[in-house]
């Protein structure tokens, strides 16, 4: 005589066993990519703007951006004290290279500053944060403030969205 007890619920449950298993292959995309390595020579900058003209007086870049810093600070042993007004990165998400655009205390004001040209990140922005003292930011798909106008922005993006992404070749920024 066999015993029926031990084979009956493995019976029973093996075809949902299955069932589960195949449901769950399905919904595991094939192709499924993995977030992109850290690209050998990224580069972040630090952008000091200069208060009168509102055009890079100093500019370092380096592996990170704290390294970025030091060596400005380094370059600039006096140098007075400086906000952070926006900082821009390449991929979404706060990723990938930046450039972190720094200026005096009031720098930023209602008529706006900005940027005529991005240098390494011309037509690759893809996130960026502003700060306080400047939380107004207009895109322009070419340099000088010319060409297509994105935002304006009154808020953190991580993504610029389909029609600024890697587009952006000046920007300005304001209070209001």
């Amino acid at each position: 005589m066999t015993n029926t007890r031990h084979t009956t619920p493995v019976r029973r449950w093996a075809p949902i066993a299955v069932g589960v298993a195949l449901a769950t292959i399905a919904t595991v995309p094939a192709a499924h990519a993995a977030p992109p390595p850290a690209r050998a020579g990224e580069e972040h900058c630090l952008v000091v703007l200069d208060d009168s003209t509102a055009r890079a007086a100093a500019r370092h870049c380096a592996a990170s951006p704290e390294a970025a810093e030091r060596e400005y600070r380094a370059a600039n042993p006096g140098a007075a004290p400086r906000v952070l007004l926006l900082g821009l990165y390449d991929e979404p998400n706060y990723r990938g290279a930046s450039v972190m655009l720094e200026g005096s205390p009031g720098l930023c004001d209602q008529a706006g500053r900005g940027l005529r040209e991005l240098g390494s990140l011309n037509n690759r922005v893809s996130s960026f944060r502003r700060h306080d003292s400047c939380p107004k930011v207009t895109g322009y798909d070419l340099p000088n403030w010319m060409g297509a106008v994105y935002g304006p922005w009154t808020t953190d993006m991580p993504w610029v969205g389909p029609e600024a992404d890697n587009r952006m070749g000046s920007l300005q920024f304001s209070l209001a």
